[in-house]
């Protein structure tokens, strides 16, 4: 028997109840998820049936019983797709099956109404809200993101929103299989702005020569690259500290997972303390050699009218 107790087969009255059990050799956990789907199904529950009918599935997927009835609950719960392949997958188990001529009349006649039944796709745009228009519509079949139903084969969508370029893009739609499409409409360019006009000439002045840096300058530089010198000494630490736990992992045996964990853990906060030390080290050394090399001055700047309207720049203390 391929069915669950209560389900009836092909519309042939059901089967004889008893055996609601798989086939020899069936893992028990599988046959305990196939009983569940039996009083799922009773209860009238299909779609709850069908997940325990997969679960089983997975772990026993040579049981013909099994490929039959979630082929069965995919049809009537409207899956054609999918109820034809599990009715395919039946007879390819059970090649002999008394009722292989009759499994093969539904698969021919469940194709035949997918080959013009209209399938699901769902169309959704980056921005959200463009208008779809199907096969060169002239009006929006709907706004994105929406699901829309078209017949199998070759098929344009035009995808249209303001601020965005119309969007074209094809697809093809297989009969049965729910379809989703994602495009993304890039925006409209716009005009480059006018270039700058010219500005006046400047007139610059020699600067005076530096004055040199102020005392804080030098002392809090050095400090700042001991500190950032620190860092990095800290951060390559660090690093080395988790090379010589990985390696304790390496080396640990392959069931003590408690170990694995704790070690594992120590990598992950070795590693992010070794990358705040270079960060920091990086930012302080960085920040020290900065007040070290920079040209300090105490001038001031002042701007005073130029020759035929410019500005001029001149420097004074």
């Amino acid at each position: 028997m391929h069915v669950l107790a209560l389900l009836a087969c092909l519309g042939s009255p059901a089967r004889a109840a008893g055996a609601v059990d798989l086939e020899p050799g069936a893992p028990p956990l599988a046959v305990q998820r196939y009983r569940i789907a039996a009083e799922l199904y009773a209860e009238g529950q299909l779609a709850d049936s069908l997940t325990e009918l997969q679960v089983a599935y997975a772990m026993f997927p040579t049981s013909p019983k099994l490929a039959f009835n979630i082929a069965r609950i995919n049809e009537r719960l409207g899956n054609l797709g999918q109820a034809v392949v599990f009715y395919r997958r039946y007879l390819e188990l059970a090649p002999a099956a008394p009722d292989h001529a009759a499994v093969a009349a539904v698969i021919a006649h469940i194709e035949a109404r997918l080959a013009t039944a209209p399938v699901a796709v769902v169309v959704e745009t980056e921005p959200p809200g463009a208008e779809i228009r199907v096969d060169g519509a002239p009006d929006a079949a709907d706004r994105a993101p929406a699901t829309i139903q078209l017949t199998p084969g070759a098929h344009r969508l035009e995808l249209r929103a303001d601020g965005r370029q119309t969007t074209e893009t094809s697809l093809v739609v297989e009969a049965g299989v729910p379809a989703k499409v994602r495009v993304a409409l890039p925006a409209v360019p716009r005009e480059p702005p006018p270039p700058p006009s010219a500005p006046p000439p400047a007139v610059l002045a020699a600067p005076p020569p530096a004055s040199g840096p102020p005392a804080w300058a030098t002392p809090t530089g050095w400090a700042a690259v001991g500190l950032g010198a620190a860092g990095l000494g800290a951060g390559v630490w660090f690093v080395l500290q988790a090379r010589g736990t990985a390696d304790e992992i390496d080396d640990l045996p392959s069931g003590d997972r408690d170990r694995y964990d704790v070690l594992a853990a120590d990598v992950d906060d070795q590693n992010g303390l070794a990358a705040i030390g270079f960060v920091s080290g990086a930012v302080f050394a960085a920040g020290g050699a900065l007040l070290l090399a920079w040209p300090f001055d105490d001038a001031g700047v002042a701007l005073v009218p130029g020759p035929a309207g410019g500005v001029g720049v001149v420097w004074s203390r």
